[in-house]
């Protein structure tokens, strides 16, 4: 049954992350009244660590364990000269996250341009940070044959790389984060590497969770009788408590459902694989959902689910309840592009882009109240927006001016982020610009060299603009 049934003209979107450098700059203009959000509520399953798929032979710890294989610990890190602790008035920064364990620049591109799957994620507080990137300069003693997924803790200025072997050694396919809980305890990647687990895999992608803490990694694309998928499996995103995670496959196996490709949530706890295309599409003559499901995002708190299906028609399904509550359509020129993050961790707003000619706008949809608004948005062509937790701020990519641009929703007002210091215009294409779960940061990239002193790597680097100073 659906509770609530629209047909809209418009709508917008948004996410959250969070990181770790030193590289600061204080030049930067702020919104007025910015305030604190609420973070949703954690779900109620038990995020206890399951019995994992490949155990790389850590013992449990309440700290990260070192490993010559796969840990460099820095130096002491250097005073950040632009800490704002004392400072009621100072400006928010914005922080180059992508560096190797010594504070080196990369010698290869980090975080994802135009949106798409993130490379790069941060926990709330930003302590830590989880990006992608085929540099080799990271950590000592890497090849740059393929891409590889690093965790690096601010705190203790270990690095730690997440996509290594049973054994502690190379993958032999490159991988790619997927998303990373608030905390910083479990990371979601994908490769295509047949050596992650023992025994290996065919060599399909397959969707895996490394565990910070244990460091063990669990196969996730796989069915309730714990054989791996037979096709490709990517795009996860995962709960606050590390417990639900939901992704994409093209595998027939994992529930049973011949629709390609699938909508999978899996439950860690129970290891119970769900399709959400059985759930929330019309079975055909044969029984079976054969309707793809073109577009989903769950929420933080892995309540609620947003599908895109066919003819631009979406639903919110209630994971808690086993109900899609909310079903609209998006008119002509109206979309959701694969890799936003359109709806409020709330489950009230929902962001989408809407095509006017030759120009894109962003708008903000109130599924309680039917009510589309415009977002202030810059003229051109923007795309790409993501939502905070409440729905008041929205960030999104201008692709006309190459910036990113922050918009509070409730005054009207929008700021550029990608600013160079002293608040000239950044020297290079900006983009990907995402909420930190938390709403602490934005996360974005960009080629600029003049947002931080001492950008001389020319490459996309991976950068952290703090909300809240």
């Amino acid at each position: 049954m659906f509770g609530i049934k629209y047909v809209l003209l418009t709508t917008a979107c948004i996410l959250i992350i969070t990181s770790c450098s030193s590289e600061t700059s204080n030049d930067q203009a702020s919104l007025s009244n910015l305030v604190d959000t609420q973070q949703p509520d954690a779900v109620s399953e038990d995020s206890g660590t399951p019995s994992t798929a490949n155990n790389n032979d850590s013992q449990p710890t309440d700290a990260i364990i070192p490993d010559n294989e796969m840990v460099d610990t820095g130096p002491d890190r250097p005073e950040d000269t632009n800490d704002t602790t004392d400072n009621v008035d100072a400006q928010p920064q914005i922080t180059r996250i992508s560096l190797g364990f010594n504070g080196q620049e990369l010698n290869e591109d980090t975080g994802q341009f135009g949106g798409g799957s993130a490379l790069t994620v941060a926990s709330e507080d930003g302590r830590f940070i989880a990006f992608t990137t085929k540099a080799t300069n990271v950590i000592d003693n890497i090849q740059g044959e393929f891409d590889n997924v690093y965790f690096c803790d601010s705190v203790t200025n270990e690095v730690t790389k997440v996509s290594v072997s049973v054994d502690g050694s190379q993958l032999n396919n490159s991988s790619t984060i997927n998303d990373m809980t608030p905390d910083g305890r479990y990371i979601v990647f994908s490769t295509s590497a047949t050596n992650v687990i023992e025994g290996g895999t065919r060599g399909a992608t397959q969707l895996y969770r490394y565990d910070t803490v244990t460091r063990e990694t669990l196969l996730l694309s796989q069915d309730n009788s714990a054989q791996q998928g037979n096709d490709t499996s990517v795009s996860g995103q995962i709960s606050n408590n590390g417990n639900l995670v939901i992704y994409r496959t093209f595998a027939d196996n994992i529930t049973g459902n011949d629709a390609s490709p699938d909508v999978v949530l899996l439950n860690i706890t129970s290891m119970n694989s769900t399709s959400l295309n059985e759930l929330t599409i019309t079975p055909d003559s044969s029984g079976n959902s054969q309707e793809s499901i073109a577009f989903f995002h769950m929420t933080s708190d892995g309540a609620k689910v947003l599908l895109g299906k066919a003819n631009n028609s979406y639903s919110i399904y209630n994971i808690n309840s086993g109900q899609s509550e909310t079903e609209f359509t998006l008119a002509a020129g109206n979309s959701i592009s694969l890799g936003d993050s359109p709806l409020s961790d709330n489950g009230q707003f929902i962001v989408f882009t809407r095509r006017v000619n030759d120009q894109t706008f962003i708008e903000r949809f109130d599924v309680t109240t039917g009510v589309s608004v415009d977002v202030n948005s810059e003229n051109g062509i923007n795309s790409n927006p993501d939502i905070n937790a409440d729905g008041r701020f929205i960030t999104y990519w201008n692709i006309t001016t190459q910036n990113v641009y922050l918009v509070d929703v409730q005054t009207n007002e929008t700021m550029l982020i990608s600013q160079g210091l002293g608040g000239v215009m950044a020297n290079g294409n900006s983009s990907s610009a995402s909420f930190v779960r938390g709403d602490n940061f934005v996360l974005f990239s960009s080629t600029a060299s003049n947002l931080v002193a001492d950008d001389n790597n020319f490459k996309q680097d991976a950068f952290l603009y703090r909300l809240n100073p």
